[in-house]
């Protein structure tokens, strides 16, 4: 956490994630999640006769789900491509915001969502909470003079330079989040380097800027993780993302009293007919009543095995 007047003594000795690339701290172990597990496993720290202080638990606070090395494991490549690419905008509406006011401010946010929509090719989607897909993310990077060029217009040349090698070095560091095959230990170090540059560059030009938690994973945590396990798009959770995202579209489609009950009501019907009324998602082949024995048939309800 930032330094505050009542953490300040934790501050010292543990660091806080405004420390940019130089927060990398102590690794939490697997031993400690067994024994937090162990002291958690009737009631969480809130109801224990004497509760542990943070740096004996180190923000573990009921017993953890699961207990498994922590280096093993991985970033989630799609949501700091979501989170920083759209950092980056934000930062650069701040930054007229902080150096010419509200006004100005919104007269560049409404030019950057038009050189968006018509310079990049992008819109923001309803169903990601108005924010943009990973792929638009890729867009973005790829065209980002569009975004450059208009920032230049508003701001100093010194702010402008540091917006554009910000602009510059995310551009670089995106393949290696998306990239499935093995990167080469040069190539690892060099992302290394280009996520340090990225985030302390940017807390150095605009003194308003805060780390992440995003920006603290891409800098500490994601340079250990390809460096030991050689890829981090091969771990990527888009899948998942996806289905995230297509229900979103469709829970109109599935009311409920609960946010819970739409959502059984959404994989009941994936499980009958494969993807709700879209045919372009069955693509597994149907089980054959014939091949599958006497009395075998076609699940048609969500009862049928």
């Amino acid at each position: 956490r930032r330094r505050t007047q009542r953490n300040g003594q934790l501050v010292d000795k543990w660091g806080n994630m405004q420390d940019g690339s130089l927060a990398r701290g102590v690794a939490r172990t697997r031993a400690h999640f067994e024994e937090m597990a162990s002291k958690f496993a009737d009631s969480g720290n809130g109801a224990r006769a004497s509760t542990m202080a943070l740096d004996e638990h180190f923000s573990i606070e009921s017993r953890p789900l699961l207990v498994i090395d922590p280096s093993h494991t991985p970033p989630m490549p799609l949501h700091l491509t979501l989170g920083i690419t759209g950092g980056l905008l934000r930062l650069g509406i701040e930054a007229v915001y902080f150096h010419l006011g509200p006004a100005r401010a919104g007269a560049y946010a409404v030019n950057l969502a038009l050189a968006l929509r018509f310079a990049v090719g992008v819109a923001p989607k309803p169903y990601f909470g108005g924010a943009f897909e990973g792929r638009q993310c890729q867009l973005i990077a790829r065209r980002q003079s569009a975004v450059v060029e208009l920032f230049a217009t508003y701001v100093s040349a010194a702010d402008a330079a540091a917006y554009s090698a910000a602009c510059g070095t995310w551009a670089e560091l995106l393949p290696v989040l998306t990239r499935t095959g093995d990167n080469s230990t040069e190539g690892a170090k060099s992302f290394q380097a280009g996520t340090a540059r990225f985030v302390d560059g940017l807390f150095a030009a605009f003194p308003w800027f805060s780390v992440s938690p995003k920006l603290h994973t891409l800098c500490c945590h994601a340079p250990d993780f390809l460096d030991y396990f050689g890829s981090l798009g091969r771990y990527s959770e888009q899948g998942l993302e996806s289905w995230h995202g297509h229900f979103n579209k469709n829970a109109a489609k599935h009311p409920a009293d609960s946010f819970l009950g739409s959502f059984l009501s959404y994989v009941k019907r994936s499980a009958v007919s494969r993807a709700p009324e879209n045919a372009a998602y069955n693509r597994g082949a149907k089980r054959s009543p014939a091949k599958a024995g006497p009395g075998a048939r076609d699940a048609k309800t969500q009862f049928d095995k």
